[in-house]
């Protein structure tokens, strides 16, 4: 017969229903949270960086001592573009006076690095230091903090990192 199951609990002992409430405290809460996450979310999609920048410093060798005196220092530096269309970041390096980039097989400026649409660029790359900017350096320590840097000058989009410029223990 009819009634003889019914879904309630002991706190309607008696049978009657209980009046439907779409909108109770515990949904109010719910809708709160989602609302907050997705606002957090939205937010940072909207101000993510276009651009990201990774530097690797070389393990091994730490540094040359290249045959007219100077030291270089070799690295792979990684740009990650995240824009649809390619872009040409140029980059400089700020903590080493006298510096020059030097790129294996690249055409043009060495200093300017073409990343494609959405894609990682990774480019090969060395610092020179003439021997008489290295002699004043050396009092400083056998590493040198120094700054990458890249930009994109259409854009005006940048990004830096961190990272060290290894002299040879003779110089201090």
């Amino acid at each position: 017969p009819r009634g003889l199951i019914r879904y309630a609990t002991l706190a309607t002992p008696s049978g009657e229903r209980l009046a439907f409430k779409p909108i109770r405290p515990r949904t109010l809460i719910y809708a709160g949270l989602i609302a907050l996450v997705g606002g957090i979310m939205l937010f940072s999609l909207l101000t993510r960086a276009d651009v990201g920048l990774n530097v690797l410093h070389d393990r091994n060798p730490l540094y040359v001592r290249l045959s007219d005196g100077s030291i270089r220092n070799g690295y792979v530096v990684k740009i990650l573009n995240k824009a649809h269309e390619e872009r040409r970041f140029r980059l400089s390096v700020a903590g080493l006076p006298d510096y020059a980039v030097v790129r294996p097989f690249a055409k043009g400026d060495p200093a300017v690095l073409t990343v494609g649409p959405d894609d990682v660029g990774e480019f090969r790359l060395y610092l020179r230091v003439p021997r008489s900017a290295a002699r004043k350096l050396a009092p400083e320590g056998p590493e040198l903090p120094i700054t990458f840097t890249i930009e994109d000058p259409v854009g005006g989009s940048s990004a830096r990192r961190e990272s060290v410029f290894t002299l040879p223990a003779h110089l201090r």
